[in-house]
């Protein structure tokens, strides 16, 4: 069974870049009835799509989830899911091997590549407390994050009067 499971893993592997034609011949065709599909369905919150291929279905996914989480055995199918699906607001794109950089768009067209820094809102309160602040940080629906810090009470180890940045 594992040598058939690896042959399998192996055509797919050769296949990522055939895929969508093969498997779906009019590929706009499959694009509309996969959207139908996923509207039928109304899947929220997050959604874990395992063998997403070259991500069809999970740009329709994308478009109405809070998250997906897409896997494929074959990585050649998952670079093309990544680079066919776009956040769902389409304002940006992330730049391959560059995690905290992504690509925006003007309305004329023309492109830039931006520093981002993608903050969990948990590990901001959590750094922001071992640092000696008071705070509240938590997500406003799917894009913000939003939040309070206060120096610490007097005798907290760390004072506003020092030194600190992050």
């Amino acid at each position: 069974m594992d040598e058939v499971l690896a042959d399998q893993v192996g055509y797919y592997h050769r296949r990522a870049s055939e895929y969508d034609v093969t498997a779906y011949g009019d590929v706009a065709a499959a694009r509309d009835r996969i959207a139908r599909l996923v509207a039928q369905m109304r899947p929220s919150r997050r959604v874990l799509e395992i063998a997403c291929g070259t991500g069809l279905w999970t740009e329709a996914l994308v478009a109405v989830a809070d998250t997906v989480m897409a896997i494929d055995a074959a990585p050649e199918a998952v670079a093309i899911a990544r680079d066919r699906v776009r956040p769902g607001n389409e304002k940006e794109a992330y730049v391959p091997g560059a995690d905290e950089i992504v690509e925006r768009r003007l309305r004329d067209g023309s492109k830039f590549q931006v520093v981002k820094n993608f903050v969990d809102p948990q590990a901001l309160q959590d750094r922001l407390r071992d640092m000696g602040w008071d705070c509240e940080i938590r997500r406003d629906g799917r894009d913000w994050i939003r939040g309070e810090a206060r120096p610490a009470p007097a005798g907290a180890p760390w004072s506003p009067a020092g030194q600190h940045s992050f």
